[in-house]
């Protein structure tokens, strides 16, 4: 009978040796197989985030102005050298027949100032700044169907503006397109402006 519950003793110590590491290793593994699957997780959920930034799709800018397209500079400068006009009629419905450069850009001439008196924009501080000086380079020339005198007049930087029967022409910079305008009956704090019509 002892020989037997020694036996029995025995049997169960060598279990317990042999069983506890493995069930040590056992919840090694399982604790393994948490943390990876929790990985997998986390990528699922970051990698599309990083695949849209990588495809240059990152988050939009927050827009907290907008402003206007530039005039094209050929717009405010003609050459006629080579005997071109510098000046022809462009067809506005239902303005008629407006002055327009060659580029089809409308022409437009100061009527008054801000007091209501004759004014001149290139004295005005930043107002060639918005109505840019339509400038020559040659002789002024028209087409035949402008009927009217052309002249020029010297500025600051040694350009020339163009003259129509005596008026100083402008380019709108708001006319971002031939065709446009924008600047006929505008008062701003530089004066009255009108596009210039043909009879």
């Amino acid at each position: 009978m002892i020989r037997a519950t020694q036996s029995i003793d025995r049997t169960r110590n060598e279990f317990s040796r042999r069983s506890g590491p493995q069930n040590e290793r056992g919840e090694g593994v399982r604790s393994m197989r948490r943390i990876a699957t929790a990985a997998v997780l986390a990528a699922a959920l970051v990698l599309p985030s990083l695949t849209a930034y990588a495809q240059g799709t990152p988050p939009r800018p927050r827009i907290t102005s907008i402003t206007t397209s530039p005039i094209p500079a050929a717009a405010t400068v003609v050459d006629t050298s080579a005997g071109d006009p510098a000046v022809s009629v462009s067809l506005m419905a239902p303005m008629g027949p407006l002055l327009a450069n060659p580029d089809g850009f409308t022409l437009y001439r100061i009527i008054s100032g801000p007091d209501g008196n004759p004014a001149d924009c290139v004295a005005e501080d930043g107002c060639d700044d918005i109505w840019v000086p339509f400038t020559v380079v040659g002789a002024p020339v028209s087409s035949p169907d402008v009927k009217g005198s052309l002249s020029t007049r010297p500025l600051a930087d040694g350009t020339l503006q163009l003259l129509f029967n005596g008026w100083p022409l402008y380019v709108y910079t708001e006319d971002g397109d031939p065709g446009d305008v924008l600047g006929d009956q505008v008062t701003d704090d530089f004066g009255s402006w009108a596009a210039i019509t043909i009879n």
